[in-house]
């Protein structure tokens, strides 16, 4: 999958946990500016990986412009400190976390990458599935609109920066 092509939109089925990893990794390195991800939790088995780690750290590095920002549903506190996104989190600044109010939960696990490409994401057990989508922008932006409107509701996190590690 191209996803420089803008003209065409583009589906794949991920059908396993590598497939979505590596589609994960494609969405954060054609990240231009913004990259969102609601999530009920900060899914270990996907997330806690070296390879998007350091994609996500340059991403977020990369200009003063970018900006990464998680919605996050679970109680920060049931963390894993361990976990290589935690870590990040602590180190930039310019990747944002918050937790939904309750009345917003959801298990809906998704990206949102520019308003243009997203990654929607289901596990069942320790199976993992979803779909990649390039170039549908309205899609894209609908589920931006939605972690918009949370954030704003959403709380802060203020001392998630000093979990011990």
């Amino acid at each position: 999958m191209n996803p420089d092509d803008h003209n065409t939109l583009m589906s794949q089925h991920c059908d396993t946990l590598e497939a979505l990893k590596m589609a994960t990794l494609a969405l954060i390195q054609n990240a231009r500016r913004h990259l969102w991800l609601s999530s009920p939790d900060l899914m270990a088995d996907l997330l806690d990986d070296e390879q998007l780690t350091l994609a996500l750290s340059v991403f977020a590095r990369s200009s003063p412009q970018a900006k990464v920002q998680l919605l996050i549903t679970s109680d920060p506190m049931v963390w894993d400190t361990t976990h290589q996104w935690v870590r990040l989190l602590r180190r930039l600044d310019r990747i944002q976390i918050r937790q939904v109010l309750p009345e917003y939960y959801s298990d809906v696990r998704m990206f949102s990458i520019d308003n243009e490409h997203t990654l929607r994401l289901q596990q069942e057990g320790p199976a993992w599935s979803g779909w990649l989508r390039f170039n549908d922008s309205a899609y894209a932006r609908q589920h931006a609109e939605r972690c918009q409107s949370q954030w704003m509701t959403a709380s802060e996190i203020p001392d998630y920066r000093q979990f011990r590690l």
